[in-house]
């Protein structure tokens, strides 16, 4: 059983890397079957179709996603600390995506949602809803330590979330070197934490 769980396994990091590099469309069975080094026919014993692989990749990586991070903050048992290991390792994970990212920006048409992948959107929208929350859980940590006051720390929450994302996408952008990133990284936690206040 775990022999088959690290096959499929296997095949997602592969599908994952090829969709990010190529795009859907220009990313075939063949070549993800290539990449993890197994034949076609074996990728079809474990996804029926493209479509369903792509779905299932992005379900693997919200995973991994949400792994790291929750664990990244069990560290720290007060805010200051949850709030940094969350921005250092959500920034990081954007930063190992932004390849893909930044061609998405360059050539947008050719990563085009394949036909029928609303179920991807949504899958990233509730996963989304899901990071607001653990942004939402350190905020209130702040907020029991007397850091702040507020009765709106649901909508600093979705929006800090929105402000990292876009900060962690100027490193790549603007190729910013790791002392301007970590000096506006620091502006936006003051801009967060005076905020609220």
């Amino acid at each position: 059983m775990a022999r088959k769980k690290e096959k499929r396994e296997i095949i997602l990091m592969s599908a994952a890397e090829l969709f990010a590099k190529n795009g859907f469309h220009e990313t075939n069975i063949t070549d993800i079957a290539h990449s993890a080094g197994i034949g076609k026919g074996t990728v079809y014993e474990y996804f029926s179709s493209k479509d369903e692989l792509y779905i299932e990749v992005v379900k693997f990586n919200i995973e991994r996603y949400l792994t790291r991070i929750r664990t990244s903050i069990l560290c720290f048992n007060h805010f200051e600390g949850k709030l940094n290991a969350f921005i250092d390792h959500h920034s990081d994970i954007v930063q190992e995506n932004m390849r893909a990212t930044g061609m998405m920006i360059e050539n947008p048409n050719q990563f085009k949602i394949p036909n029928g992948m609303q179920e991807a959107l949504k899958l990233l929208l509730t996963a989304r809803f899901e990071v607001v929350q653990i942004i939402l859980d350190i905020l209130e940590l702040g907020q029991a330590e007397g850091r702040f006051s507020s009765s709106a720390l649901s909508y600093y929450s979705d929006l800090f979330f929105d402000m990292l994302n876009r900060t962690a996408m100027r490193k790549y952008i603007f190729k910013l070197d790791e002392a301007t990133f970590n000096k506006e990284k620091d502006l936006l936690v003051q801009m967060l934490v005076k905020g609220i206040n």
